[in-house]
């Protein structure tokens, strides 16, 4: 497991090295292309990840354009919440944007650590709530604030990857079009 992995697991409360120990070995790598598919759509997310390396956006796809939910670059955990907690089918797709290098725990072994470790029980607890936290902030985001305001916040919380996504996508996310970014772009 890499030193980045560990650091992030320890942000979210302390862990007793055999604790640790049995995280470690219930992590998986796993490698993807850019553009392959992490999750697809109608699949169930069984799966929290953590990315090494690359970066990832978790998406619907509408009848006509694509909403982007998040992006997860380097140093970051994400999941399907909804289809990983109640397992059941999502309707959100998960895909690498650059060639990414992802640890993954299966919920199985996330349950079996948990009843076994206290301490593995508030880290799980603790990466689960701050999942549904900035959820709730994305949803309260998209209803309360205006394209311009949303684009600000973008560039300052998402500034390491702005050079790293199209266009296209930096629009999906905002809830716009690739014109109105421009025109915000040039109110500078």
């Amino acid at each position: 497991m890499s030193a980045n992995l560990l650091s992030a697991f320890r942000q979210f409360g302390p862990v007793t090295p055999e604790a640790m120990a049995e995280l470690e070995q219930s992590c998986v790598e796993r490698r993807y292309q850019k553009g392959n598919w992490v999750i697809r759509q109608g699949k169930i997310c069984h799966h929290i990840y953590f990315v090494q390396l690359g970066l990832l956006k978790l998406f619907s796809q509408g009848l006509q354009q694509q909403f982007i939910m998040r992006f997860a670059p380097e140093n970051s955990f994400i999941t399907i919440l909804d289809s990983f907690w109640d397992e059941k089918p999502t309707k959100y797709e998960l895909m690498a944007l650059e060639e990414t290098t992802l640890f993954s725990i299966d919920k199985k072994a996330m349950d079996r650590l948990c009843s076994q470790h206290h301490c593995l029980d508030r880290l799980f607890r603790n990466i689960i709530a701050l999942a549904s936290v900035n959820m709730m902030n994305r949803i309260n985001e998209m209803l309360e604030d205006d394209a311009t305001v949303r684009y600000h916040n973008f560039l300052k919380q998402q500034a390491v990857i702005i050079q790293r996504i199209k266009l296209g996508d930096l629009a999906a996310y905002l809830g716009v079009t690739q014109t109105t970014i421009s025109r915000i772009r040039a109110k500078k």
